[in-house]
């Protein structure tokens, strides 16, 4: 077999490999409370979701839900991780591409848990103007031009003095306070170690983790013990082991640090 050839076969094998249905998207949706979710229950926006492509955005999320990933009991390494997409507060971003990840961290033998935690509420307008696709300047046009955007909260809430995004924030983490906490509950049933238990973001997410990890006063069973952050926050001090206060937007894409040191 010549080596054009083979670099042909090994193509077509990833192709049909990348093009077959990742097993993450055939988990049921959970609810991650028994009844309405505290704190949001006066929200009346529907939940909706576009989809564009192998893309899913999800809006208006009040009830929080989550869809668990186990890994088969000879694979399992006990350690388990709940993820939290991205999407400024205002959306979730889901789909083939966290579905992936999803996959690749099973092969692992992690035990994932999806978030879907609480998002800004949006009417249908700002919904459909949000999920519309990018308008192409015109052909020898100039370039479009975006306003500066002043980033704290380490892109979890771009918008300085948003009550309404603070809130979310603040209702977001607490989900995520949550689904660990479940995840504690379980661990024995799910063959988890309950000192391996932590989070993974992905910008907004990643601010949504560090809330997390930064409420001490959380019981310990709703703290991370790792944290991954992906272009979102990140801590530039620690203290005895522990995260300090002080946090600042990301000078770097990815970033990993752990509870206890």
């Amino acid at each position: 077999m010549t080596g054009f050839a083979r670099i042909a076969l090994a193509a077509a094998a990833f192709a049909a490999f990348a093009s077959q249905p990742s097993a993450a998207n055939q988990v049921v949706p959970v609810p991650l409370y028994e009844g309405p979710a505290p704190g949001s229950e006066s929200w009346t926006q529907q939940r909706i979701e576009t989809r564009r492509g192998d893309a899913v955005s999800v809006f208006n999320t009040s009830q929080p839900r989550y869809r668990l990933h186990l890994p088969r009991p000879e694979d399992a390494s006990g350690a388990a991780v709940v993820i939290l997409p991205g999407g400024g507060l205002r959306m979730l971003g889901m789909g083939a591409g966290l579905d992936h990840e999803v996959d690749a961290l099973l092969a692992r033998g992690l035990a994932i848990l999806v978030l879907e935690y609480r998002t800004l509420q949006l009417a249908p307008e700002d919904v459909a103007r949000a999920a519309a696709p990018p308008v192409s300047p015109p052909a020898g046009g100039p370039a479009p031009r975006f306003p500066r955007m002043q980033i704290v909260k380490g892109n979890a809430n771009p918008a300085p003095g948003n009550a309404a995004l603070a809130e979310v924030l603040r209702l977001a983490t607490a989900d995520a306070q949550a689904a660990l906490a479940l995840l504690h509950a379980n661990a024995a049933e799910w063959n988890i170690d309950p000192d391996r238990i932590g989070v993974m973001g992905t910008s907004a997410g990643g601010g949504v983790a560090f809330g997390a990890l930064l409420d001490l006063d959380a019981p310990v069973e709703a703290q991370p013990d790792f944290l991954i952050s992906i272009y979102g926050r990140r801590c530039r001090r620690w203290r005895h082991g522990r995260a300090h206060r002080r946090c600042s937007s990301p000078s770097r894409p990815n970033t990993a640090r752990s509870r206890t040191g």
